[in-house]
């Protein structure tokens, strides 16, 4: 039988909780408008765990995050958050 963790989640689903939560951080600290300080040991500390749980590295979604998020916050100077498409759709949606 799987012993509960502190928080009562089994052994196997810690780690894998644990990477949501990690990734919670991500999002909030660079797919906004602004960029949260530390939004670069996020996006570190979310692949390092994501490699370790033995996920594929594959993914595209995961390599943009890991390769190009990063070098891009840094050259635009701010977020993702201003690239979303709502922002595309009401620009679509304006008539003149």
């Amino acid at each position: 039988m799987l012993k509960p963790t502190a928080n009562g989640l089994s052994e196997v689903v810690q780690p894998y909780a644990d990477l949501f939560i990690q990734f919670d951080k991500v999002v909030k600290s660079c797919f906004g408008n602004e960029l949260i300080p530390d939004y670069k040991e996020h996006i570190e500390t979310f692949a390092k765990m994501y490699t370790e749980l033995g996920l594929s590295v594959r993914a595209t979604k995961f390599h943009i995050l890991c390769h190009h998020i990063i070098p891009f916050c840094e050259l635009k100077g701010h977020g993702l958050g201003v690239l979303n498409e709502s922002t595309l759709e009401l620009r679509g949606s304006v008539s003149f």
